[in-house]
C-alpha cells in the first residue's frame, strides 16, 4: 500500500504540473516548452501557479502530456481505492463501519 501512495503522490503532482502548464500555453500564452524561455523562468511560473517543482518527475514541459499525466493520476487513484476497498473487507472495518456509524467508539 505505501508505494501505491507514493506513486499516487507522484502521479498527483505531475497533473499538478501538467494542468498549470496547460494553463500557461493556453490562458497565459505563454508556452513552456518554448526556446525563448528559460528553465528558470518555466520552474518560477510553475511555483506561482502552486506547482511544487521539487517534486516533479519530468521536467518535460510539454502540454501534450497534459493527457498522458491526468491519465496515469486516475489509474493510480482507481487502483488505490480498489486497494483500500479491499483492505477494508479483509479487515472488517468496513463493517464495522456500517454497524456503528462511527470508527471510535467510545465506551
Amino acid at each position: 500500500m505505501n508505494h501505491t501512495i507514493t506513486q499516487l503522490d507522484g502521479a498527483l503532482a505531475d497533473a499538478d504540473a501538467a494542468l498549470a502548464i496547460l494553463f500557461c500555453t493556453k490562458v497565459l500564452r505563454k508556452p513552456l516548452d518554448s526556446q525563448h524561455i528559460s528553465l528558470q523562468e518555466r520552474r518560477t511560473l510553475l511555483r506561482e501557479l502552486g506547482v511544487d517543482t521539487a517534486l516533479l518527475n519530468e521536467p518535460d514541459f510539454s502540454p501534450n502530456l497534459v493527457d498522458t499525466r491526468i491519465r496515469q493520476f486516475c489509474r493510480l487513484y482507481r487502483d488505490f481505492k480498489k486497494k483500500t476497498e479491499d483492505l477494508k473487507m479483509e479487515t472488517g472495518f468496513d463493517t464495522h463501519m456500517r454497524r456503528t456509524g462511527s470508527f471510535i467508539e467510545v465506551a
